[in-house]
């Protein structure tokens, strides 16, 4: 069966409206999604901890909205998300507590499955409770991950301890102290001997320990002055404070360092309580 001429330019005249169409609307859905505006941008990292354990990075998002954030990992050796939904609900008492400059925390969990000294990225789709949808990447380079021993030895726990810090002078090199109470609940002296780490753009200061019972008398300022004893009594407890350096071209750091001490004849590491370092810079626009 063949056409009639007639018919032919009204085929051809169809299929560029179709064309069009279905153009417009690709490019409507590309569209649809608007960019997530998150900090960091990216993260470094060194975590000392068991295989099998889960750790989480804070991540602060530019959006007022109540949702849920659906999250997916790509080339993360060893690393898996531990959920791949996360609830994010501004309503809540803690999220307006933990609110820096309009940007609300969201906690990211990776499970760890081995050592890993590869980087890669995770993706974040944000669906809004008013229809709107964001998306955004979060890169994890030089990140160390450090699988540690089974250690049986309970009786050295740590306690009270600085959680972090968010840094308001983007691209301004920063000096930062991560603050944790240990409890020797031994009945022999500990000595701490390191806390150990290693991040590039993080230099490492020093540590000192301090026999108070509160992690708010350290001082901000590296004490050159004080005598760096790493010893803790019997049944005691002492605030160890970790101070580094921080070069401004670092978006954010994540750290869970290693403890060594010395119990008697044997030197143990154990994986200390989390710290992270974000800079934040300027406030969020109205709209995300």
């Amino acid at each position: 069966m063949t056409l009639k001429k007639p018919y032919v330019p009204f085929i051809i005249l169809l299929f560029l409206v179709l064309l069009v169409g279905v153009g417009k609307a690709s490019l409507n859905t590309g569209s649809s999604s608007k960019p997530l505006n998150l900090r960091p941008g990216e993260y470094r990292g060194y975590v000392y901890t068991v295989s099998g354990s889960t750790f989480e990075l804070p991540v602060y998002i530019c959006e007022n909205a109540s949702g849920n954030v659906t999250v997916e990992a790509s080339y993360l050796e060893h690393l898996s998300l531990e959920r791949w939904r996360v609830e994010y609900d501004t309503s809540s008492p803690d999220s307006l507590v933990d609110a820096v400059r309009g940007r609300f925390p969201l906690r990211i969990p990776l499970k760890v499955g081995g050592p890993s000294r590869e980087g890669g990225e995770i993706r974040l789709t944000l669906f809004t409770r008013r229809g709107e949808t964001f998306t955004g990447k979060l890169k994890l380079s030089k990140f160390t991950v450090e699988t540690a021993p089974a250690v049986n030895i309970t009786e050295i726990t740590f306690g009270d301890r600085s959680r972090g810090t968010v840094y308001f002078h983007e691209g301004e090199p920063s000096t930062v102290v991560y603050t944790v109470m240990v409890r020797n609940g031994l009945d022999v002296p500990i000595e701490l001997l390191n806390v150990s780490y290693k991040i590039p753009g993080v230099s490492p200061i020093g540590f000192w320990v301090f026999y108070t019972d509160s992690i708010t008398d350290v001082p901000d300022e590296v004490p050159w002055g004080h005598v760096r004893t790493g010893i803790i009594s019997p049944g005691s407890s002492a605030v160890v404070a970790v101070y580094m350096g921080v070069s401004g071209d670092v978006d954010g750091f994540y750290l869970k360092p290693k403890f060594t001490f010395k119990v008697g004849n044997r030197t143990i590491s154990i994986p200390g309580p989390e710290y992270f370092y974000v800079q934040v810079g300027e406030a969020c626009a109205s709209g995300g």
